[in-house]
């Protein structure tokens, strides 16, 4: 630190003036975690969003640096949630998750890249994967100011970041295990695989959100968690399939592929017959003890 303050002295002078984010409050060791996912995923889904607004209006969407610095945002913004949110402890686990998918990642690849001889796309060679893993570098990096740089706010609970937290961990961690585990799947064992992940990603975010915040702001909740998920849906993978449409003519989709495509519409929708279900049973509780 002693280092960044000799080579940098404005910028840090600067960060000290800027007033501190105060963007979780402290809670227990799990939900700090889940929490630290969900801030995690909010701000690289802003920047997602951000980037593919401005750049594509000078036609240079997609971009990988844009794709790239995301990653790294949402990494940094993550550590500093944990870290604040639940300690060294929260800090640690989430660290040790993030860093844990990654391994699997790499995994899932190297078993891509072992039957392919040549030529090998970028992502086999060494060289390549190895560049590729500057946004987690750079994250690791900017997590580190965010970590001395965040406080807490008050309170003891960070309902909306839970429960996005809980929807993005779901699905990241079992779609990359599912790339490891089944590497030679068929598009329909695959297509099904991905459709049950989503389906319980949706689940558990709809429990998580009867759990943790209050009745009266459920439907709420809710709301932002689907603006938030179906954003960078709608302004990146939207475009491009249209894209891919305007080029070929016309692309052929199966029901299963169609799923996995709308997944933060699938997401959503089993998140609302939990709730939708939660609901049911409350009204239906008094009139079957009358």
């Amino acid at each position: 630190m002693n280092e960044l303050r000799a080579r940098y002295p404005r910028a840090l002078a600067v960060l000290a003036r800027a007033p501190n984010p105060r963007i979780v409050a402290r809670s227990s060791l799990l939900w700090s975690v889940v929490a630290a996912a969900g801030a995690a995923t909010l701000a690289s889904a802003g920047v997602t969003m951000f980037f593919a607004v401005v750049l594509r209006g000078f036609g240079a969407y997609p971009s990988s640096f844009a794709d790239g610095l995301a990653v790294a945002i949402g990494l940094a913004t993550g550590l500093g949630a944990a870290f604040v949110s639940g300690g060294v402890d929260a800090l640690a686990v989430y660290a040790g998750i993030v860093a844990l998918v990654r391994i699997i990642a790499t995994a899932a690849t190297l078993r891509f890249c072992a039957p392919i001889v040549t030529p090998s796309p970028d992502a086999c060679s060494f060289f390549g994967y190895a560049l590729g893993l500057w946004p987690y570098v750079l994250g690791a990096g900017l997590g580190y100011i965010c970590v001395r740089w965040f406080r807490p706010r008050d309170g003891d609970a960070n309902p909306v970041l839970e429960v996005l937290g809980a929807l993005a961990l779901t699905e990241l961690v079992f779609i990359n295990l599912d790339s490891f585990l089944f590497p030679a799947a068929s598009s329909l064992e695959s297509g099904l695989v991905g459709l049950v992940i989503l389906v319980a990603a949706g689940i558990l975010c709809g429990v998580v959100l009867l759990r943790r915040v209050p009745e009266s702001r459920q439907w709420m909740v809710l709301g932002i968690i689907g603006l938030a998920v179906t954003g960078p849906w709608l302004l990146t993978e939207l475009p491009a399939f249209f894209g891919q449409v305007g080029i070929y003519g016309r692309i052929v989709v199966g029901p299963l592929s169609l799923m996995i495509f709308l997944r933060p519409f699938v997401e959503i929708l089993a998140a609302v017959v939990v709730l939708y279900v939660a609901v049911a049973r409350k009204v239906s509780a008094p009139a079957a003890s009358v």
